[in-house]
């Protein structure tokens, strides 16, 4: 790379920095049944009549599985702690729940499933710290199902539990195997820090499964349901969330808005989105503004960007702690009189960015920020635009970084 490639590239980057690259894991897929891996031994949840069984704990378990037919019943008379996976509220009055039946004696021990979603055993993936926020010595459990004919593994991308169920039934036989690990005891430093606790206990699981660990998490499961849904790849909508909320604290709701966009991006349904696939999406003229906001995703100019790539770049700007600023900054730019922004003020200073810019692609572009059909934009009109399409602010950046 020459040194005016560099320097474009440091342009590209505006104000805000360029997004921090993530090595992801690109052949691994938690959340797919493949049935053509036979005889292996699988880490699943898809029965769990014996230890409940035998030890007759008090479990928790995702708020969904209150209302499925007769286990749902069955699942409330056991006084189950319920958890909305989705919902921080929801997981910390869990956490809070498991710390008090733990500390009293008047409970059995409580069973957690700490990954909080099925995988098909193949690596094992992140924990939820919940399990571990009491500090208490945990029992870690390894419960296998070896298996010739038929995976039992429950996934987003594979048979749906009925028809899981009805092979399980119909088989002469199937197998399971219950492994007890040592007791784990925290040390002080990880009674103060529940993550390092459970990424202990995970590792500990993990060299007894004689496997590795993923930074995948419940949310790439949600991911991966999201995209089975969409019936597109599960693997491509997978961010391993673990790895990725170091950037920034992206949510659920978040990846799948940014998902939607990223569809809409994709023009010919490949699963990566070329320049001219952008241009096209985006309806603005092709000119170096645009290759340039297009190369701040492209981080490996392969000349097409894959959905990982575009959620970086939005997660870095949305999460940025100049977002706000940046935005205020653009709207001054723009020439909003008064909190009022009129159609032919944003022509005018977009044309400064891009001069090739009509008045057509303008007035789309006015319209689609405009929900309000008011004719005049306000500051909170285009506020809300920047949030909900943070990529819009890199016109703004790359095309005059002397805003901040």
């Amino acid at each position: 790379m020459n040194s005016e490639q560099r320097r474009k590239e440091r342009q590209a980057a505006g104000a805000l920095g360029q997004p921090p690259e993530i090595k992801l894991n690109d052949t691994f897929n938690p959340f797919h049944n493949d049935s053509r891996f036979e005889g292996g031994y699988e880490i699943l949840k898809t029965v769990l009549l014996l230890p409940v069984m035998v030890h007759l704990p008090v479990i928790v378990t995702a708020y969904e599985n209150l209302n499925l037919p007769v286990a749902g019943a069955i699942i409330k008379a056991m006084q189950a702690i319920a958890v909305d996976r989705i919902s921080r509220e929801s997981r910390q009055s869990a956490s809070d729940a498991i710390k008090r039946k733990a500390m009293c004696n008047d409970w059995s021990h409580v069973m957690i499933f700490p990954e909080a979603t099925t995988t098909n055993g193949k690596l094992l993936i992140s924990f939820k710290a919940g399990a571990f926020t009491p500090g208490f010595p945990v029992q870690p459990i390894l419960i296998r199902y070896p298996h010739v004919h038929m995976d039992p593994c429950w996934v987003a991308e594979g048979p749906v539990i009925y028809w899981l169920l009805f092979r399980l039934m119909t088989q002469f036989h199937n197998f399971m195997s219950v492994e007890y690990l040592p007791v784990i005891h925290p040390t002080l430093e990880e009674t103060k820090n529940p993550n390092l606790f459970a990424e202990r206990v995970r590792l500990t699981m993990a060299r007894a499964m004689n496997t590795s660990v993923t930074q995948h998490t419940y949310e790439d499961a949600y991911m991966a349901m999201e995209a089975v849904r969409l019936k597109i790849d599960s693997a491509s909508a997978l961010l391993e969330f673990g790895e990725f909320k170091k950037i920034s604290p992206f949510t659920v709701k978040e990846a799948k808005r940014c998902l939607s966009k990223f569809l809409a991006l994709d023009c010919s349904n490949r699963g990566a989105v070329t320049y001219k696939d952008y241009i096209k999406a985006v309806d603005l003229p092709d000119c170096f503004l645009l290759q340039q906001v297009f190369r701040y995703f492209d981080r490996t100019n392969s000349g097409h960007i894959n959905f990982r790539q575009y959620a970086t770049g939005i997660a870095f700007i949305s999460g940025h702690s100049r977002f706000k600023e940046v935005v205020e900054s653009a709207y001054n730019f723009c020439g909003g009189v008064e909190n009022l922004l009129d159609e032919t003020a944003l022509h005018r200073s977009l044309r400064v960015l891009m001069p090739s810019v009509s008045k057509q692609q303008v007035h789309l572009l006015f319209n689609r920020i405009d929900v309000n059909k008011g004719g005049l934009l306000r500051q909170t009109d285009f506020s809300s635009y920047c949030d909900d399409n943070p990529d819009f602010l890199l016109l703004f950046l790359i095309g005059k970084s002397s805003l901040l």
